[in-house]
């Protein structure tokens, strides 16, 4: 219903004193069970789509959640876009790249329910992105699928998938 636990004693004891009692009764609502966390994950992670996650969920865990970062993913821009109640958004950048990088700690920014998250794709172009490095920490998707094309006599080719873990030079 969108209350916070507040205007929930609020109300309840409100309509208790209106219809049942003289005088509003003192009342305490308890949250027994946080509400789940609604986030539409988009972009270069394994599983694009819509999640529910517990509250305070961060967004490492997230991108882990969802099977990892693709080897397209460029994790100095991933931006994070909150709707306000007014119908505004709120859209941030977060770098979880050069933490990797310079071994500080991961921005620990907490989602919330509605958010989209979106891993940009990293720009072909780029020379100072260590795919190596990305590809070993446990945000990246843990294995990849490379399809050999094997030539058979005595004019074809054969196709055989196989599955490494990521970031391996086999």
């Amino acid at each position: 219903m969108g209350l916070t636990l507040d205007e929930v004693e609020t109300k309840v004891a409100y309509e208790l004193g209106q219809r049942f009692l003289q005088e509003p009764p003192d009342l305490i609502a308890v949250l027994s069970q946080p509400r789940p966390v609604q986030l539409t994950i988009l972009g270069e992670v394994t599983r694009p789509g819509y999640y529910f996650f517990g509250p305070g969920i961060t967004l490492n865990n997230v991108i882990r959640g969802v099977g990892g970062s693709t080897p397209q993913a460029d994790l100095r821009s991933i931006i994070i876009r909150r709707p306000l109640v007014d119908g505004t958004v709120l859209e941030e950048r977060v770098d979880l790249y050069t933490p990797l990088i310079e071994g500080t700690h991961l921005p620990q920014l907490r989602l919330q329910g509605g958010d989209t998250v979106i891993v940009s794709k990293l720009d072909p172009t780029q020379k100072d992105y260590d795919r190596n490095l990305i590809a070993q920490t446990n945000l990246a998707q843990p294995t990849i699928t490379v399809r050999v094309l094997i030539p058979t006599a005595p004019i074809g080719l054969a196709i055989r998938n196989l599955t490494l873990p990521n970031g391996s030079a086999a």
